[in-house]
């Protein structure tokens, strides 16, 4: 399931067989029914295996249609730290600031705010500007 996916491509600690597989399970899913989770999936899956052209390109779509999906929802800003964090690899420094203040934004208007998964996000994208120093 894609619930199952998401929760396998979060953990910074597998192995790029894992990334490989969900990336293309949700890479099918978005050629028949592209959705917010399967975009996010594919993302940060990319990210992981270090495509970050790739995992811009899916993030953005991800961030562009879960408003059209679900509104204003209190969901995980997940789609925002790592389209941050792909863009800082990429060395898009600007754009990466201006989502990593929706990031912001988006985690100070939700229920996350006290989230291992949040906080961990955080610690990844605050080490990865200051490797920019």
């Amino acid at each position: 399931s894609m619930i199952h996916g998401i929760l396998e491509v979060v953990r910074p600690s597998a192995d790029s067989e894992v990334y490989e597989r969900e990336l293309k399970i949700a890479q099918r899913v978005c050629d028949f029914y592209p959705s917010y989770l399967s975009h996010t999936i594919v993302g940060i899956s990319r990210y992981r295996l270090g495509h970050f052209k790739q995992a811009i390109v899916a993030l953005e779509e991800a961030l562009r249609i879960e408003p059209i999906e679900y509104g204003e929802p209190d969901l995980l800003p997940n789609i925002e730290a790592y389209l941050t964090l792909a863009l800082l690899k990429n060395g898009q420094v600007t754009e990466a600031k201006r989502i990593h203040r929706l990031f912001l934004e988006k985690a100070e208007r939700t229920y996350w705010s006290g989230d291992d998964e949040l906080a961990s996000l955080q610690a990844e994208i605050d080490s990865a500007f200051a490797a920019l120093d």
